[in-house]
C-alpha cells in the first residue's frame, strides 16, 4: 500500500498564510478560532481552512469589510 507524499512546503505555506490572516484580523479585533493551514488541496497548492465562527464574529467581519470597501470606493484614483 502506498501513501501520498506530503508536500511540506505547501503545508507550511498554507499555515503561514493562515497566520498572516489571523494577524491581520486581530488588528481589527476579529478572531476566527478554526483558522489553520491544511494539507494541500488538489494540485498540491497551499491550502487554508477558514473554519467556523460564531454568527457574531462573521457579522463583525462582514461589517468591517463593508466599511473598508466603502472607504476604498470613495478614494480618488
Amino acid at each position: 500500500m502506498t501513501h501520498p507524499t506530503i508536500d511540506n512546503h505547501a503545508l507550511n505555506e498554507g499555515q503561514a498564510a493562515a497566520d498572516d490572516l489571523a494577524t491581520a484580523l486581530g488588528l481589527a479585533g476579529i478572531k476566527l478560532p478554526s483558522l489553520q493551514g491544511d494539507f494541500p488541496a488538489a494540485g498540491h497548492k497551499p491550502h487554508v481552512q477558514l473554519g467556523g465562527a460564531s454568527a457574531e464574529t462573521v457579522r463583525l467581519l462582514a461589517e468591517w469589510i463593508r466599511v473598508r470597501a466603502a472607504e476604498h470606493a470613495t478614494e480618488p484614483d
